[in-house]
C-alpha cells in the first residue's frame, strides 16, 4: 500500500509564496504581453496543453499562465450563467459548487478531460479566494503555489483567506492590491482575444 500524501495546509502555500513575493513584483513588473499571445494563440487546447506548449523564459511563466487558464475557464464559465457583471455570482463561488463543467467545456471547444476540468475547479478556488480577502490580484500573488493549491482542502483554504486577513502579512495584502489593476488587464486580453501589442 503507498504512502497517502500529507493534505496541504493554508502554511504550505505562504511559505511557497513567501519567498517569491519581491521576485512576483519584478516580474509583473515587466511586460508579460507576449505570454498572454502565446496563451491565446494555442486556444482552443486544453489549458494543460497550452502551458506545456509555452517556451518558458522565466520560471514564473508557466505557474502565471495557469492562473489566467483557470480564472479564464470560471470568468466563462459565470458568463454562461448568465452574469455578465464584474463579480464573481454566488453560485460559481459556493465551495460545493458542481455546476456543468462538462458542458461549458464542450461550447468552449475544449475536451472535458482530467486536466481542463481541474482548471476548472481551480478557477472557482481562486475566485472564492479573492472575494475572501477582497483583492483580484491575490490569484496572481498565489501563482507560486498554483501546484499545492490544486491539493488545498476547502477547511485549509478557509484558514488560507483567514491567515491572509488577520495574519500579519500586510506584503501578500499589498502586492496584491499592487498586482490587481495588472491582472485584471492582462485578463481581459486574455479573455477577449485581443493583441495586446503589435505583432
Amino acid at each position: 500500500m503507498g504512502k497517502s500524501k500529507r493534505r496541504t495546509t493554508a502554511e504550505d502555500i505562504l511559505e511557497v509564496v513567501s519567498p517569491e513575493l519581491h521576485e512576483l513584483k519584478q516580474y509583473f513588473g515587466t511586460d508579460i504581453s507576449l505570454l498572454i499571445y502565446k496563451v491565446r494563440v494555442a486556444q482552443g487546447k486544453s489549458p494543460q496543453t497550452i502551458c506545456s506548449l509555452l517556451g518558458t523564459e522565466h520560471p514564473l511563466d508557466r505557474k502565471v499562465c495557469q492562473v489566467f487558464c483557470a480564472r479564464s475557464s470560471a470568468i466563462k464559465e459565470e458568463q454562461s450563467l448568465g452574469n455578465k457583471s464584474r463579480g464573481h455570482s454566488q453560485t460559481v463561488l459556493h465551495p460545493n459548487y458542481t455546476g456543468g463543467g462538462r458542458d461549458l467545456l464542450r461550447q468552449q471547444g475544449l475536451a472535458d478531460s482530467h486536466h481542463s476540468l481541474n482548471e476548472l475547479k481551480q478557477g472557482r478556488k481562486l475566485f472564492r479566494i479573492e472575494k475572501g480577502v477582497g483583492r483580484p490580484g491575490i490569484s496572481s500573488v498565489l501563482s507560486p503555489a498554483y501546484s499545492k493549491l490544486q491539493h488545498l482542502p476547502l477547511s485549509e483554504e478557509r484558514r488560507l483567506i483567514q491567515l491572509l486577513n488577520t495574519g500579519g502579512l500586510p506584503e501578500f495584502l499589498i502586492l496584491a492590491d499592487d498586482l490587481s489593476p495588472t491582472q485584471y488587464l492582462y485578463q481581459s486580453w486574455y479573455d477577449n482575444n485581443q493583441v495586446p501589442f503589435k505583432v
